[in-house]
């Protein structure tokens, strides 16, 4: 969704032909959508965050058995750090999205003071 309305409302606004109210427009509606983009991938991250440390408790409760153990995927001391890592496709698409929604933002305010003038 995202790259679908980038490649789609960017040439619309750096194009010499699109009008100034459609512009306006386009800008209003792409720091609306990034917004809402960006809330909706800081909430999805607290969710990951909250079923990683639901998923651990249920490997403890597993420990506790006489077995103990099988397997450890969440509790495992690699697991987090790999989690939180820069290159995690959650942080990547975080930092595009911040650095696209301040090109809306820039894009928002020129299209205005070119329409005021």
């Amino acid at each position: 969704m995202f790259l679908v309305f980038n490649t789609i409302a960017i040439p619309l606004v750096l194009a010499t032909a699109t009008s100034g109210n459609i512009k306006i427009t386009i800008c209003a509606a792409a720091v609306t959508v990034h917004l809402a983009i960006m809330q909706a991938t800081l909430r999805a991250d607290t969710w990951l965050e909250f079923f990683d440390e639901r998923l651990v408790e249920l490997e403890k409760l597993d420990a506790d058995d006489v077995a103990g153990t099988r397997v450890q995927v969440f509790s495992h001391p690699n697991f987090t750090a790999r989690r939180r890592t820069w290159l995690a496709s959650r942080r990547n698409f975080g930092l595009i999205g911040v650095a696209a929604l301040i090109f809306w933002i820039w894009q928002t305010i020129s299209q205005v003071q070119t329409a005021l003038h």
